[in-house]
């Protein structure tokens, strides 16, 4: 059985599918547990936004909700070096329940590649901003890198596949992961304030 795209089951979980096209994702939840499980835990994130609390949801708990910390088999290493590049597929300053959040000071990024999902959160202060995140499923060894155009901080994943990286002047960057045998790069990240 073929599951509901990822962006299909968050319009149903907030409501913001198409009338036409409910009734066929409605069906398809009826039979498909994976699928019924994720729109469950969607739910559970957009309540959070409605009472104002989203920014206090640790990022464990973040992760949880939108069912991004499950295990899944990384690929063997091999000789043979493999690259990905990774997709935004979650941007919490593009949902409309979070219009109040946008230009804050905080803001979460959900990236995909492959089997790989990165978790990112942006913390800007002034004109300088923290990228801090975990790379989800758990990996053996790896490191961050972000490249911008006058300096590169590269730092290791931890035990959890977490990592912090130094601060940095806002601006936009690229931010490179080599994890067991595999680099996903995530191309041209904007760190800025702007939307």
């Amino acid at each position: 059985m073929k599951h509901a795209d990822f962006e299909t089951l968050v319009g149903y979980a907030e409501g913001s599918l198409p009338d036409a096209d409910r009734p066929q994702v409605a069906g398809h939840l009826s039979v498909c547990a994976s699928c019924r499980s994720e729109v469950t835990k969607l739910a559970q994130f957009f309540r959070f936004a409605e009472t104002g609390e989203l920014e206090t949801v640790p990022q464990a708990t973040t992760a949880l909700l939108l069912n991004i910390y499950r295990r899944k088999k990384v690929a063997p290493k091999t000789a043979a070096k493999i690259s990905l590049l990774a997709n935004l597929v979650f941007d919490d300053w593009n949902f409309a329940l979070n219009e109040r959040f946008v230009m804050s000071d905080l803001r979460q990024l959900l990236y995909r590649a492959g089997t790989f999902e990165i978790d990112l959160r942006l913390n800007f202060s002034g004109e300088k901003c923290n990228v801090d995140g975990q790379v989800f499923p758990d990996c053996t060894g790896g490191t961050a890198e972000l490249i911008g155009r006058t300096a590169t901080h590269r730092v290791a994943l931890d035990a959890d596949c977490e990592f912090a990286l130094p601060r940095v002047e806002c601006g936009v960057y690229d931010l490179k992961f080599d994890i067991d045998g595999v680099t996903i790069e995530i191309k041209d990240m904007p760190l800025t304030l702007d939307n």
